[in-house]
């Protein structure tokens, strides 16, 4: 057997002589530009390409190698157009010299297409941007949406340029070059999430619970400061990957596909538990204001999140992202702010405390260590404060950052970012705590009564029907917490279902796979998740904030581990990656799921509920030390990953 060093040195010569050929190609490349430039010649040539791509995939042998070919030279192709591109613009040429600046344009007779069907995200940016009444009309794909601008049958088209969950769409820059359009606006669709759970928990059991949204803001601030910014310039270093399993697979150099499985499996798999969370603030918020049974209310709001997923996207019809993350913010300031004002008029706070029943009295509710009238251990803030470890390991958190245009982009969005956390865990606590005294002497989950989630809910209900007689108000908040139920649960039905069509069948399965049968596998998955997520929710025991916390704590214990000793550690390797995310993930499984101890009272219970230590923290450093020992007891990266890695770490290198 040929030796292995020699092998490689074989490779090298070739990879060095690759090389040599691709610098002396790109020096024909500029000549080229230089001939466009005298000539105004067009820098794409789509039909030259075409004939190209095909000539040089018919000198293979085999479909495996015509496939990586075609890959290969649009790669090189596309390198190629932006450095003519480059010296065009040097030169002072555009090639689009009909292009006029204009300061408005008129929208009032304007025709506008949008790819997908009626529901879809397009459609949500389309009436954001052109008015609720715009005349608009749906196309099967962006390629259609642009041929109708250019024959005249629309005025203009909303195509996606970017994805929070999968980032840039990179087809449709291509389009922007092949066809003579121009961006003239822009519209950014936020998903923003349901409000009930620490509200709920605070109410229950007191500020102790605060211990949570301490957490998850330091979790928040640290997430910003250490892991955007680097993940942003490893993920354009690593082969630009745009989704956290595709990252995975090129900051390892994974060929065989291993992390990816890996990773997207767990997606699927806590997603699950995730999207019930959210099916479950939906059921008891139509409970809550219309009264019918949790199980039927349930099922309506299951149905109608999974009518809008599987038609392309959240609800187009209702109000604008935007608009939804002002209204909560509104309400988050205003709701406890107003009931405050009664309560202080009907007696004070902490009187109306004490008159509830709270466990210890309105001191040990109002205090930092007490929790539901019993003194905090240790153990327990700590598992508290975890919560903001699983901000290293959510998937559609941390895809964003992937996404965003620049450094300066980064930078605002941190500031707005943690602003906004800071000021919407604040006031979720006080909704808790004001809400207590201000509902009496209706007490939350007692004697039939609602559950304590539903707190925020009550607070609304009774604020602007009873109080001030101002249902219209009333109706436009729930609508807005309706709204961010329904978006999250659509975003994570969306990722999952991303996550098995792109990154399992399309990556793995069938890498020839066509877009209608990545679509049709798509809307299969969303269908299935949504049918398991509905059982998972249909227990009205079930705490959102439970399913909440244990879906955090998987991605957070799969993930958090990987993504900052990835970023940060130059001696990971590909085994101590696979061994992290198996361990955190199946830790938590075992941690929060499975009978292994027995209670006071001589019942099984789960590790998690025994001991009373968030399965986060354990599944944490379980797989935080699993990638250290392992990565430590196999090879080292090699030289190439070890390259990718100082990149990174010098900031004077521009990525």
């Amino acid at each position: 057997m040929e030796d292995l060093m020699k092998l490689r040195e074989s490779i090298d010569e070739i990879d060095s002589e690759i090389v040599r050929l691709y610098k002396e190609r790109m020096d024909i490349s500029k000549h080229v530009a230089e001939y466009k430039i005298t000539t105004g010649k067009k820098v794409f040539d789509k039909t030259r390409e075409d004939e190209k791509l095909e000539k040089l995939s018919s000198l293979a042998d085999d479909e495996f190698l015509k496939h990586g070919i075609v890959e290969l030279f649009e790669q090189i192709m596309s390198t190629s157009r932006k450095k003519q591109y480059q010296l065009m613009t040097e030169h002072g040429i555009v090639e689009k010299e009909n292009f006029t600046e204009v300061d408005s344009l008129d929208f009032s007779n304007a025709r506008i297409v949008f790819q997908g069907v009626e529901g879809a995200y397009s459609q949500l940016a389309m009436k954001t941007y052109f008015g609720e009444n715009c005349n608009g009309y749906n196309v099967d794909s962006w390629k259609d949406a642009m041929e109708d601008i250019k024959c005249g049958k629309a005025d203009y088209a909303v195509l996606p340029i970017e994805n929070s969950s999968a980032g840039i769409v990179s087809e449709n820059y291509d389009l922007l070059v092949e066809y003579d359009n121009y961006i003239v606006g822009e519209q950014i669709i936020r998903i923003d999430h349901s409000l009930m759970g620490l509200p709920g928990a605070v109410y229950a059991f007191g500020t102790g619970q605060a211990w949570i949204a301490i957490g998850l803001f330091i979790g928040t601030v640290c997430n910003w400061i250490f892991i955007s910014g680097r993940l942003r310039r490893y993920t354009i270093r690593a082969n630009n990957s745009l989704t956290l399993p595709e990252y995975f697979q090129n900051r390892f150099h994974d060929k065989k596909n291993v992390l990816l499985c890996i990773s997207s499996l767990v997606i699927v798999v806590f997603f699950l538990v995730y999207t019930a969370s959210a099916f479950a603030a939906g059921g008891k918020l139509f409970h809550a204001v219309t009264g019918v049974d949790y199980t039927v209310a349930l099922t309506i709001g299951a149905v109608v999140i999974l009518l809008y997923t599987f038609m392309g996207g959240f609800m187009a019809v209702c109000v604008t992202d935007f608009i939804q993350g002002m209204l909560m913010l509104v309400a988050l300031l205003a709701v406890p702010l107003m009931a405050y004002a009664v309560v202080s008029g009907n007696g004070g706070l902490r009187e109306l405390l004490d008159a509830s029943g709270v466990a210890g009295g309105s001191d040990s509710y109002m205090s930092l260590w007490q929790n539901g009238g019993e003194p905090y251990r240790a153990i327990d803030i700590i598992s508290q404060l975890a919560w903001g470890l699983g901000y290293c390991g959510m998937p559609h958190i941390l895809t964003r950052f992937m996404a965003v245009k620049s450094q300066k982009e980064l930078n605002k969005s941190k500031g707005i970012a943690i602003v906004w956390v800071a000021l919407s865990l604040t006031f979720a606590c006080i909704i808790g705590v004001v809400g207590r005294a201000y509902l009496y002497p209706e007490v939350l989950g007692s004697a039939g009564a609602d559950s304590a989630e539903n707190v925020f809910i009550n607070m609304i209900t009774h604020l602007f029907t009873k109080q001030y007689a101002l249902p219209f108000v009333a109706g436009i908040f729930l609508c807005g917490i309706l709204a961010a139920i329904m978006s999250t649960a659509d975003s994570q039905l969306l990722v999952t279902a991303s996550s098995v069509s792109e990154d399992i069948y399309k990556g793995v399965v069938n890498k020839e796979a066509s877009d209608k049968k990545v679509l049709m596998v798509s809307r299969i998955t969303v269908v299935v998740v949504a049918i398991i997520a509905y059982i998972i929710a249909l227990n009205p025991n079930n705490s959102i904030m439970g399913l909440v916390s244990n879906a955090w704590a998987g991605f957070g214990a799969a993930f958090g581990p990987l993504v900052v000793l990835s970023l940060f550690w130059k001696r990971t390797n590909k085994p101590g990656a696979i061994a992290g995310i198996v361990s955190g993930g199946v830790a938590v499984i075992i941690w929060d799921y499975i009978p292994l101890m027995k209670n006071a009272d001589g019942a099984m219970v789960t590790l998690g509920t025994g001991t009373g230590i968030y399965s986060l923290l354990v599944g944490f450093f379980l797989s935080l030390i699993c990638i250290v020992i392992v990565s430590l007891c196999t090879k080292a990266p090699n030289e190439e990953m070890q390259k990718e890695f100082a990149d990174v770490a010098d900031k004077s290198i521009e990525l």
